[in-house]
This record gives structure tokens, C-alpha cells and sequence, in this order.
């Protein structure tokens, strides 16, 4: 990377032999080289401690033209300034309008997005509301559900019971019709065992369909 020093002493020998003073030839002028990163900063210093004005780089053009050429573009170029200057503070004062009209448009746009935000979380809210409330009937109707199919499986289990004796639910289970067991399937509880006789004594507190027999079964409820 090379230093300012040495970007500084190629600049100045660039400027004695009446070469353009360009990053591309301080580049090829330095031992190492260089990239536009590293050079670029030194060499606009240096263009300001020196005040350098870059010349028509004509090796046939005398130094006494070639200074005559550089006040007469430096005439021109203060001329020209003047209209410039004009003309940029009428485009400054467009700027400002066109600016204040921008701020304007972006704070109804501004806003809008809030209320549109308010608006959002508002529905955000009652969906959640809607959500929890539909969440809620369909656990009820699941319940509904359940208690109507374990009443026909009570009224099935009734009839299966005989007039005069009591079974145990190992024995009412596999006497169940082949529609019962798959309509179980729709429900959370399984139709064992267990759950058959959790569900009779339910009944029996109840006072539906069976009551309690004398040896662990269940008989018919009379009524």
C-alpha cells in the first residue's frame, strides 16, 4: 500500500514533466503500484495543498498559451456559475416544494398504515375470539356426540342383558354389534373392558338402564 509521502513526491513529478496528474498515471508511477482506493484520497489532497488546476496536456502548446487557456476557462467558468447559480436556487426551491409535498403524502400514508395496523390487530382479536369460541362448541358437540353414542351402547347393553341374570362387561363386550365397535372409533375413549364398566356404573348412579348385580356384573334394570 503506499503512503501519502510517496503519492505526494509522484504527483509533484508528474506536474514538472507536464504530465496529466490522473490516478491511473500516479498508478503506473509508483514502485508497487496502487488501487483507485488508496490512491484516490492522497491524490485529492494533494490537488488542494498544491491548488492544483489540471492543464491541456499539449506538450506543442507554449506555457504562456497554455496559461491564457486556463483564465479563459476560468472567465467562463465563473460566468457560468452565476447562471448556475440562478438556476439551482430555483431547482432548491422546486426541491423544497416537491419535499414538503413528499412529507405531506407520507404522513397520510403514515396514517393510513396506522389505522390500517389498529384495523389489523381489532380483526387479529376477534379472529382469536371466533377461534376460541369455535374451539369451544366443538369440544361441546364432541361431548354431545360422546354421551349419545354411549346411550345407545347402554340401550344395546339392556337388551343384551338377560331377564333373570347378570354379565360382566368381558362377557357383554364381544356381544356387541360389529356397528358399535366401529362407530367407537370416532370417539377419544376405546370400548374395552375398562371403559365398558366405568361407563355401566355411571348408569347405575344414575338409575338408566342397569344397576349393579351380586357378583361384579350387572343386570337388567326393570322400568
Amino acid at each position: 500500500m503506499p503512503t501519502k509521502e510517496q503519492v505526494y513526491d509522484v504527483c509533484d513529478r508528474l506536474r514538472a514533466e507536464r504530465t496529466r496528474v490522473t490516478q491511473e498515471n500516479i498508478r503506473k508511477a509508483l514502485p508497487r503500484g496502487g488501487s483507485n482506493r488508496e490512491v484516490g484520497p492522497a491524490l485529492r489532497d494533494w490537488k488542494v495543498d498544491r491548488a492544483y488546476k489540471a492543464r491541456l496536456e499539449t506538450r506543442q502548446m507554449p506555457e504562456v498559451v497554455q496559461a491564457r487557456v486556463v483564465d479563459f476557462v476560468g472567465a467562463v467558468w465563473e460566468a457560468a456559475r452565476a447562471d448556475v447559480g440562478k438556476d439551482m436556487a430555483e431547482a432548491r426551491d422546486r426541491m423544497k416544494a416537491r419535499v414538503k409535498a413528499s412529507d405531506e403524502g407520507l404522513n397520510e400514508m403514515a396514517a393510513r398504515l396506522d389505522a390500517t395496523e389498529a384495523l389489523n390487530a381489532r380483526l387479529t382479536s376477534e379472529a382469536d375470539g371466533l377461534r376460541k369460541e369455535v374451539e369451544r362448541l366443538r369440544k361441546r358437540l364432541d361431548h354431545v356426540r360422546a354421551e349419545e353414542f354411549w346411550d345407545r351402547v347402554m340401550q344395546e347393553v339392556h337388551d343384551l342383558l338377560p331377564p333373570d341374570g347378570e354379565m360382566r362387561p368381558e362377557e357383554i363386550l364381544p356381544r356387541l354389534k360389529p356397528s358399535v365397535h366401529r362407530g367407537a372409533r370416532l370417539h377419544k375413549e376405546p370400548l374395552d373392558a375398562t371403559t365398558l364398566r366405568k361407563k355401566l356404573k355411571v348408569r347405575t348412579l344414575h338409575g338408566k338402564y342397569v344397576a349393579e348385580g351380586s357378583n361384579g356384573g350387572f343386570v337388567r334394570r326393570i322400568g
